[in-house]
């Protein structure tokens, strides 16, 4: 999915309205955007463990030219 910075945190903000809407308070969607952005909002992440039985996989739906590149970046010659 080649989605661009904009569009992930859309999608997040939408998560959290969502959230908020069924009364979670913001302390509480917080930490949950946070892990939405780790997971997904970097180019070149790493395969990640998200569901143990499955093992590492590639979690980054963020992946246009112009998104963040990870801190443990898996690409080469980026």
């Amino acid at each position: 999915m080649v989605l661009s910075p904009s569009e992930v945190t859309y999608f997040i903000e939408q998560v959290a309205a969502s959230a908020l809407s069924f009364g979670v308070t913001p302390e509480d969607i917080a930490p949950v955007g946070q892990a939405l952005m780790d997971l997904f909002g970097f180019r070149c992440s790493p395969p990640t463990v998200v569901i143990p039985s499955q093992g590492a996989q590639p979690q980054s739906i963020c992946s246009a030219q112009d998104c963040p590149i990870a801190a443990n970046s898996s690409c080469v010659g980026v």
